[in-house]
């Protein structure tokens, strides 16, 4: 099958989940939080595959191929992130009315509180969804040859026709979905470069990678730690991460599919720089 037809018929479903969910909605609580009915493998799921995005694949790869092993400090930082804010959904009321981060903010800490808080996230977020469109765009330019420019509009207006249609319960539907496909993907892709021959044989390359990332680490680790306090303030206290906690049933669900994530995040960004 032609790529671009995959293309289609992928974005062709994103679409029509979010008209089919836009049919069952009901109230803003259905629309903003899926109201509040996530089981564990739901929010697990939603957290690892909105985690597992553009900046973690091909940006981390990207990383990996300028600066070795070392790249993984990535999504460490991230699953630490996202370990501590397992932590703090438990401080959470058991049933949370809060539809956003500033407004969760603002009941703790009052109006000034939250009016900064939408500022700086609407600010800083603007670059991170950039950094989603980006990679899709650029995925979707190499599959079908059509212009980068032109995929990146596309995935663009799909993307959000997709979210505006069905809301957060689209989201969370379908998310499961698509991280089973990228660590099959992904898996299928180590296989192969694993498989593949080499002047250096794998095993021994990583072996090699490892030492160079610890010697390195020892003399100077300035920039691995703060490439990982960066990262796991993103995931302490992102606002697509508190989301995901707010559809959750209940505030010790939210934590535990956190935790379980985290853990997955933490042998993901090894396989990743790896690869």
């Amino acid at each position: 099958m032609r790529p671009l037809v995959i293309v289609i018929l992928y974005f062709s479903g994103l679409v029509g989940a979010g008209l089919l969910e836009s049919r069952k909605r009901k109230s803003v609580e259905h629309f903003l939080v899926a109201g509040r009915r996530g089981g564990f493998l739901a929010i697990f799921g939603s957290l690892a595959a909105t985690i597992i995005g553009g900046s973690a694949t091909l940006g981390l790869c990207a990383m990996a191929a300028r600066s070795g092993l070392g790249a993984a400090v990535w999504l460490w930082g991230g699953a630490t992130g996202l370990l501590l804010a397992s932590w703090l959904v438990h401080r959470m009321p058991r049933r949370d009315v809060s539809f956003t981060v500033p407004e969760m903010l603002g009941a703790s800490y009052g109006p000034s509180v939250e009016v900064v808080s939408a500022a700086l996230i609407v600010t800083a977020w603007l670059g991170v969804i950039a950094a989603q469109f980006v990679a899709a765009g650029l995925i979707l330019s190499v599959l079908t040859g059509l212009p980068a420019t032109g995929c990146l509009a596309a995935v663009a207006v799909v993307l959000t026709a997709y979210v505006w249609l069905g809301g957060q319960a689209t989201v969370i539907r379908t998310d499961f979905i698509q991280l089973t496909v990228m660590i099959t993907g992904f898996a299928l892709l180590g296989g192969f470069v694993w498989s593949a021959g080499h002047a250096v044989p794998p095993g021994d390359a990583l072996r090699e990678a490892a030492g160079s990332f610890i010697a390195n680490l020892g003399q100077n680790p300035g920039p691995h730690l703060g490439l990982f306090l960066v990262t796991a303030v993103l995931y302490l206290s992102g606002p697509d991460i508190f989301t995901r906690f707010f559809c959750a049933r209940s505030s010790v669900l939210a934590g535990w599919a956190a935790r379980a994530a985290g853990v997955t995040l933490l042998g993901f960004g090894v396989f990743i720089a790896a690869l």
